[in-house]
């Protein structure tokens, strides 16, 4: 998930940046940091390497309502 600007935390303290830039004033966070999920933003390798537990698999049909039919919502058009 990608940092979104209004989940943004003010720094304490100003941090230098790599490059000749100004310092940097705010901490970057996903709304998974945001409901304290992760505590890091996710790589694209950590992402598509995660292993789903068994468990939440086993309760996948319990949550079938919660996603919508993509037949049903595009019907051809």
């Amino acid at each position: 998930m990608l940092p979104h600007q209004s989940l943004r935390q003010k720094l304490l303290n100003s941090e230098p940046t790599l490059g000749t830039g100004s310092h940097r004033r705010w901490q970057p966070r996903t709304p998974a940091m945001a409901a304290g999920i992760t505590d890091h933003i996710w790589t694209t390798s950590e992402l598509l390497s995660y292993r789903v537990p068994a468990s939440f698999i086993d309760e996948l049909p319990q949550l079938e309502y919660l996603f919508s039919d993509p037949d049903k919502t595009h019907q051809g058009h």
